[in-house]
């Protein structure tokens, strides 16, 4: 899809934080790899930019950033063109780790979105089919959790977090913008103050009178910061899957549909799975475990009459989700 004067339509996705909100679990494995159902939240993003008509995509990694570039070489029919930037200061926030790809977009309006967002590829081609080459945000209905947007009568928005003007409503940002050239400008002035944010830009800009649209839509998407909105995401996607697909057949196991497995695995007899449970490559499954609503991470060895719902399990440990959303990690 070409923008005015038949430029070709780029993205900036941000790969780079640490995911401190998933404690052990990305210390080993950067976020954007982390699978729902079976899939890298990265790889959803990317191919749903692609549907929408994005051509071209700069991803910027920090955090084993060496680990998120080979995975997204390895994605198959991907058919989009990616170029990696390594941001040196990402850990003092996501705006710093935007500021290592400006000299890259510097000549052409872009969409930016954040790696750990799963927004549907209708959603990001109505923001390119609407869009008038004006700084455009995405938002949703408004939750409680995520980025809270105040919004004018005529869609404008009047500040992010805290109301900047007068404003008639409120809305949850989805973690995905239209952003012109004009926009970098404002980055700057957010870095030279000491933010570290994307947002503190965007109301530096609404300070200074640039006008902001919002984007409403009610289209379901996912910003995966914590085991709890990973399982969420987990579950909406094998709800969507072919039914055939659903439950799959192993002798002397007990499958409780929605769930999929990977082909290379390993379960011992007498085991009850599902639902809501997805089980990564090269996983060993004990005898007489019980399953449900899990997502099982490859490599992983599960011992034998475990009983684990409602969290992630890596390796040898299980992080499951408390009250307030902490993590519990079961050895």
């Amino acid at each position: 899809m070409a923008l005015h004067g038949g430029a070709q339509l780029e993205a900036v996705v941000l790969a780079a934080g640490p995911g401190k909100r998933f404690m052990n679990l990305t210390k080993y494995i950067p976020k954007p790899l982390l699978p729902v159902a079976n899939k890298p939240i990265i790889e959803r993003l990317l191919r749903n930019l692609k549907s929408a008509g994005v051509e071209s995509v700069i991803i910027v990694v920090g955090h084993l950033g060496h680990k998120v570039i080979k995975k997204v070489n390895m994605l198959k029919g991907l058919n989009l063109k990616v170029r990696f930037v390594k941001a040196k200061n990402y850990l003092k926030g996501p705006i710093f780790s935007f500021s290592s790809v400006i000299n890259e977009i510097s000549e052409k309006d872009f969409i930016l979105a954040s790696a750990d967002s799963i927004i549907s590829s209708n959603t990001i081609r109505n923001l390119i089919e609407t869009n008038e080459n004006k700084i455009t945000l995405v938002v949703g209905p408004y939750a409680r959790k995520g980025t809270k947007i105040y919004i004018g009568s005529g869609q404008e928005v009047k500040g992010i977090n805290t109301p900047l003007k007068d404003w008639k409503k409120t809305a949850t940002s989805m973690g995905i913008m239209y952003a012109t050239t004009k926009f970098l400008e404002y980055v700057k002035k957010a870095i030279k103050r000491g933010n570290t944010r994307i947002v503190d830009a965007i109301n530096i800009a609404i300070k200074e009178g640039i006008e902001i649209k919002a984007l409403y839509v009610k289209e379901k998407w996912f910003d995966i910061d914590n085991i709890q909105s990973l399982l969420e995401a987990n579950i909406y996607y094998l709800e969507k899957l072919p039914p055939a697909s659903k439950k799959p057949e192993i002798p002397d196991v007990k499958i409780y549909p929605p769930v999929l497995l990977e082909d290379d695995i390993k379960v011992d007899k007498n085991c009850e799975i599902g639902p809501y449970v997805c089980v990564d490559r090269k996983v060993q499954i004990g005898e007489n475990c019980k399953l449900k609503n899990i997502v099982v991470l490859e490599g992983s060895k599960i011992p034998p009459k475990s009983s684990l719902s409602n969290g992630v399990f890596f390796k040898n440990t299980f992080l499951m989700r408390r009250e307030g959303n902490h993590v519990q990690n079961k050895s």
